[in-house]
């Protein structure tokens, strides 16, 4: 057992939050010999100050405790935390991010942040100079507490970083983000899996009853998981390294991972976004944060805020003749018992879409007539612009939020125009978040019949609120 915030003396912490913070507990020692005492007990998130330092962000029970080392000291792990669901219940030791650009000789570790931002349930880190290419970047992080009594049981936290370049020439980086859990505050008997190839993977801690935590990275492309300290001393190393996926199955021991965004061109005077979520007895593929607009949405395999998806893709299958205006696929779904759900965004998986206006997606009724079709049109999806070539997930929106009932049926209708001829993917395994699926239906050549088709499942995601 550890109990590792020391770094948060009560005299600094009341400076850094501007009002008084009881501190708990005694001195205790870390996993890495520094003398240390407890988080602060019960502070609400604090107003945070543009200037660095420790604080905490809060939803319902769960939060965040950002401490000294890796806000206002130096930490080779980059931030020391507490990961808390619910207070007083800690899961994290390490978060951090690195960054590789073309001139550097080794990973570059997140320098001190020149700002940052405590506010409700998200935290601010602003970097104006990073790695030799100069850039600069701004983490969010966001805890989200999704236990259904708000008692922080359960929940995720969501972590966004932009990397802006502020030169006139593209730039070929690697990022990384690195992640040491010691759930249930024990560091020594944790075991791990790999959920999806390279960039999703569970955590279970054993010491005090089991808890389950994800470290899922949205896109990333490499992993690597190691006994502490490990992989920690690799990326602050003098060599540059590529994570070699490697080291899942693991344990029991003291878990550390990372995951690599490899060879991402940063454009000229652009930016890119990196994105992974971290929960604790919850999915990672949950929470209520939905992407920015000019996020790269072709990464967007599960993003926090699906409430409703059988993403990830474990398998590709293009399923079917492609898809036009008379050939047109429906799957049916049934919400069960989770509350009235606000949904703004669809997500598709689709090959070959190149042309504008080419996919038409709609939600319709089911209609207990005719239960092999779909029935009446209850909203029309907007579409993205056309990606071309290739697999990606598209993200289309719709022209005011529409609210989807407990237990109840409803159909998803994809089709196209005329001269078009594109593929939604599929498969015949898959997982499944919010919904249960009773069958699938595609159209005949006259786009008006409608026919049985249990062997294929198309890929979706609906995203937006669902009511507590």
């Amino acid at each position: 057992m550890r109990n590792r915030m020391g770094v948060w003396l009560a005299s600094g912490l009341v400076a850094a939050m501007g009002t008084a913070a009881a501190v708990q507990g005694g001195p205790a020692m870390d996993k890495e010999g520094r003398r240390t005492a407890a988080a602060p007990g019960g502070a609400a998130a604090p107003q945070g100050s543009p200037a660095a330092g420790p604080g905490v962000i809060s939803d319902g029970f769960a939060r965040i405790v950002f401490a000294v080392e890796g806000t206002s000291s130096d930490r080779d792990g980059g931030f020391e935390l507490n990961i808390e669901f619910p207070y007083a219940h800690d899961h994290g030791y390490e978060v951090g991010w690195f960054i590789r650009g073309p001139g550097d000789e080794t990973q570059v570790r997140q320098p001190l942040p020149a700002t940052a931002t405590y506010q409700g349930d998200t935290a601010v880190f602003t970097w104006t100079d990073v790695a030799t290419i100069a850039a600069e970047a701004t983490l969010e992080v966001k805890v989200d507490d999704t236990s259904a009594g708000r008692d922080g049981s359960k929940g995720a936290t969501t972590w966004t970083l932009t990397i802006s370049n502020t030169t006139s020439q593209p730039q070929e980086i690697n990022v990384f983000t690195y992640v040491d859990l010691d759930l249930a505050d024990s560091s020594s008997d944790h075991t791990a899996t790999l959920l999806q190839a390279n960039n999703w993977m569970e955590v279970l801690g054993n010491d005090k009853g089991p808890t389950i935590g994800e470290i899922r990275g949205i896109g990333a492309d490499r992993y690597a998981v190691t006994t502490h300290s490990d992989l920690r001393d690799e990326l602050n190393g003098p060599e540059p390294i590529t994570l070699g996926n490697t080291g899942l199955p693991y344990g029991p021991g003291d878990f550390t991972g990372g995951l690599q965004w490899q060879n991402r061109t940063l454009p000229a005077n652009g930016s890119l976004q990196f994105q992974w979520v971290i929960s604790v007895d919850e999915s990672a593929l949950l929470g209520d944060r939905l992407f920015a607009d000019e996020f790269d949405c072709s990464w967007f395999e599960s993003c926090p805020g699906q409430v409703f998806t059988n993403l990830p893709a474990l398998e590709e299958d293009d399923a079917t003749t492609g898809l036009s205006d008379v050939r047109r696929k429906a799957v049916m779904f049934y919400t069960e018992y989770y509350e009235a759900t606000t949904i703004d965004q669809l997500v598709l998986r689709l090959q070959d879409y190149d042309l504008t206006g080419e996919v038409v997606a709609s939600l319709k009724a089911f209609d207990v007539d005719n239960m092999q079709a779909p029935g009446e049109l209850l909203v029309s999806f907007t579409a993205p612009p056309p990606g071309g070539a290739g697999i990606q997930e598209y993200v289309f929106t719709t022209a005011s939020p529409f609210v989807l009932q407990p237990n109840t049926m409803y159909w998803l209708e994809v089709g196209g125009i005329a001269g078009g001829s594109f593929d939604w993917m599929a498969s015949t395994t898959q997982g499944y978040e919010g919904l249960s699926y009773f069958w699938h239906a595609a159209a005949t050549a006259d786009g008006v019949n409608w026919s049985d088709d249990f062997s294929v499942f198309n890929y979706f995601g609906l995203t937006g609120t669902r009511a507590h």
